[in-house]
């Protein structure tokens, strides 16, 4: 490990301290985990998830949005406001689709025959 490179405590990765956050209280003034590994942790904390759910949902999902089935650039943990229970993993356009249209399904299945209208 050089001076520019960090292991990760959580995917015991060598990587560049460009991919931690800073934390100035730190030997190397980065944060034990990179970006990555604390976004996740963040996430399955948020949605009451497993340790290592959100991977396994990625693989069940072959790293691809569950509606359109395009791989992820970014993705988004589609869940219900009401219960927070997590439906699945969206990109980033999918989920704001469906935040727009409110979760309503009336609205989807309008939405739908508008398009069919215009076929």
């Amino acid at each position: 490990m050089s001076m520019e490179n960090k292991n990760c405590m959580c995917c015991k990765l060598d990587k560049p301290l460009s991919e931690f956050h800073k934390h100035k209280g730190r030997k190397q003034g980065v944060t034990d985990c990179c970006k990555i590994c604390r976004n996740t942790l963040i996430v399955e904390k948020r949605y009451n998830l497993c340790e290592g759910c959100l991977d396994e949902m990625k693989i069940e999902q072959d790293n691809k949005c569950a509606i359109c089935q395009e791989e992820f650039d970014t993705l988004a943990v589609d869940h219900c406001h009401t219960t927070n229970k997590v439906r699945g993993l969206l990109c980033n356009n999918c989920n704001n689709g469906l935040g727009r249209f409110k979760d309503n399904k009336q609205f989807l299945e309008n939405a739908i025959k508008y398009l069919e209208n215009y076929e």
